[in-house]
């Protein structure tokens, strides 16, 4: 099985939900975050999500693991707030705002780094985390697969042996064919 992943975290879940809503919640919501993004300076951005916390703008698991791991430094946190700055900024220069979703990516970078994606409907933010480990999360309420050729299987009659695996969300269950 590869050590790579794309899908969504809870963490991505809480920006999503930040992110998210009519334009006029967007126009709001993006304001405000640059607005503390600039009152913060160079702290550490789990001041902001602690402030966003108290406030009732993200739910207290927010803070959790925000500052341990491969979260945890000067420079993630840099690229960090200059990626979301750029994609709010984005986001904000459309006839009407545009919501932003976030994904991780696992195993495909040994740096971290923020990808971002102008599209039609949104702007993606892709997060390159640099960390092998096992597929995605089960505490994320997104469910998302990985389709690939499963060497593993030999599935005769020329047959090419596909596997699916459920990289997050509940009920990882997991099929091939």
């Amino acid at each position: 099985m590869a050590d790579r992943a794309v899908y969504k975290s809870t963490a991505a879940e809480y920006l999503d939900d930040l992110f998210g809503g009519s334009p006029e919640e967007l126009e709001v919501a993006y304001q405000t975050a640059l607005d503390l993004l600039d009152s913060i300076g160079d702290a550490p951005l789990t001041e902001a999500v602690s402030r966003l916390v108290d406030d009732g703008d993200l739910p207290s698991e927010a803070i959790e693991n925000s500052d341990s791991g491969w979260r945890a430094g000067q420079r993630v946190d840099q690229v960090i707030r200059v990626g979301y700055t750029e994609a709010m900024q984005l986001a904000l220069a459309r006839d009407e705002p545009l919501p932003i979703e976030t994904i991780w990516v696992t195993g495909a970078s040994d740096d971290f780094e923020i990808h971002i994606c102008e599209g039609k409907r949104c702007i993606i933010v892709t997060m390159f985390i640099p960390l092998n480990r096992s597929y995605g999360s089960s505490n994320a309420n997104a469910r998302s697969w990985v389709v690939r050729v499963d060497d593993e299987v030999d599935a005769g009659d020329g047959e090419v042996p596909v596997a699916m695996i459920q990289t997050s969300g509940a009920d990882g269950s997991a099929s091939a064919s």
